[in-house]
């Protein structure tokens, strides 16, 4: 059984998931209780005062979708964007056992990467 609480999570890169909600045409509504106090609770993942984090509510196809939306600074001027998707409004736990995951989720990504490719990508970036 699976026992994470939500349902979904993708990378949106740069551009933040609210952005791309908005480009598709999308409406949302962040949550006023966006939970900014997660960055420092767990230590190593977030930093509060580099990173961020959003909750919100769309509606897609008649349903209510809920996501958070964590934005973690990869450069200065840059944050890589990973996005969580709930069927409910997320609680607090639930959102402190996703920030737990987010490590791990970075690395199997990672596992896929060929640090080959990426010197070679930027060797021709150089010339």
């Amino acid at each position: 059984m699976n026992n994470r609480p939500y349902i979904d999570h993708a990378f949106a890169g740069i551009k933040p998931f609210t952005e791309s909600l908005e480009q598709a045409g999308i409406t949302y509504t962040i949550l006023d209780d966006s939970p900014r106090s997660l960055l420092g609770e767990i230590p190593g993942i977030l930093n509060p005062e580099d990173d961020t984090v959003k909750t919100g509510k769309c509606v897609k196809n008649g349903n209510d979708m809920f996501f958070a939306e964590f934005g973690i600074r990869i450069t200065p001027g840059y944050r890589s964007h990973i996005v969580f998707i709930y069927d409910h409004v997320p609680e607090r736990d639930e959102l402190l056992m996703t920030v737990n995951d987010i490590e791990a989720i970075i690395m199997q990504r990672l596992d896929n990467v060929d640090l080959n490719d990426v010197f070679e990508q930027g060797k021709k970036l150089n010339q």
